[in-house]
C-alpha cells in the first residue's frame, strides 16, 4: 500500500469517541481534512451504516459511504482511528480500530487484505489497540502480504461456472457480504477460485484473502445438495453486487 493511501495525518491514536456516530464523524473529517473525500461523504458514511454492519470482525470496524455517493471521493484514502476502551459498534461488537475507507479505485485492497490477516493473528493485531507510536500500525497495515504457496489442493467442485470481475473497485467488503449471504442461502458447499487460490463462499474473511481485482476471472463451483442452483443463485449475486 502507497503511503498516499495511510500517513501519520489519517491515523488518530488514543480516541475516545462518544458514540459510533462521532465517530464515524471524526474519520470522516480527517479524509475531508487530507483531500481524499468532499465533506459530504462524511453523511454518506453514516447512511452506509443504516443498510449494512461494517464491523469486519475481531475489533475492528471498516466504515465506508454508499456507491452512488462515489463521485465525492475524490482519491483513495484509509483514516483509522484507535479507540484503546473499544466503542460498540452494535451489539455484542467492540470496535477498537476504526478504519474508514475511501475507495476511488482498488489501492485499498492491499490494505484490506491486510486486516484479514491480522484479524487472524491476535498476537499481531492485540498490541495496536494500544499502542502509541502511529508507525506501528502503518508499518502492520502496509506490509505486503507475502504471496503464499497455491492452496494444497485447488480443484473446482462438482457444478463449475466461471466469472470475470467487473467491480471498478475491487472486491471489497460491502459486495462480499453480498457473496456469503447468497451462498449461505444455499445447502451446497461453494467455493470460489482465483488461480490456485480457493476461498470458502460462505465465509467474508476467506473471501476478501483472495485480493480479487476487476478483470480477474474466478471458477464458482459447488457441491452437494442443489449444487446447480447455489452456483446459478451465487453467479446471480455476483453480478448483481457491482450496483449494491
Amino acid at each position: 500500500m502507497s503511503d498516499a493511501l495511510l500517513t501519520p495525518q489519517l491515523i488518530r491514536l488514543g480516541c475516545r469517541p462518544a458514540s459510533k456516530e462521532a465517530a464515524i464523524r471524526e474519520a470522516g473529517r480527517m479524509l475531508a481534512d487530507a483531500g481524499c473525500i468532499a465533506p459530504d461523504y462524511i453523511d454518506s458514511l453514516l447512511r452506509r451504516e443504516a443498510v449494512a454492519n461494517t464491523y469486519l470482525g475481531n475489533g475492528i470496524a471498516i466504515p465506508h459511504g454508499m456507491v452512488e455517493d462515489r463521485a465525492m471521493v475524490l482519491r483513495t484514502g484509509v483514516a483509522i482511528l484507535q479507540i484503546p476502551a473499544g466503542l460498540e459498534w452494535n451489539p455484542g461488537q467492540r470496535t477498537h480500530l476504526l478504519c474508514a475507507i475511501a475507495a476511488r479505485s482498488d489501492d485499498h485492497l492491499v490494505m484490506l487484505r491486510q486486516l484479514t490477516r491480522l484479524l487472524q493473528d491476535e498476537a499481531r493485531l492485540l498490541p495496536l489497540f494500544s499502542t502509541e507510536n502511529s508507525a506501528d500500525l502503518i508499518a502492520a497495515l502496509e506490509q505486503a502480504p507475502e504471496n503464499p504457496p497455491p492452496d494444497t489442493e485447488t480443484q473446482d467442485l462438482d457444478v463449475c461456472d466461471e466469472w470475470r470481475l467487473d467491480y471498478p473497485n475491487g472486491l471489497h467488503a460491502r459486495p462480499a457480504a453480498l457473496w456469503v449471504e447468497a451462498a449461505r442461502r444455499s445447502p451446497a458447499q461453494l467455493q470460489v477460485r482465483h488461480g490456485g487460490r480457493v476461498a470458502d463462499a460462505k465465509n467474508l474473511i476467506s473471501l476478501l484473502q483472495l485480493g480479487l481485482r476487476q478483470g480477474d476471472l474466478v471458477a464458482v463451483s459447488a457441491r452437494g445438495p442443489q449444487a446447480e442452483d447455489g452456483v446459478r443463485q451465487l453467479l446471480k449475486a455476483m453480478r448483481e453486487a457491482s450496483l449494491a
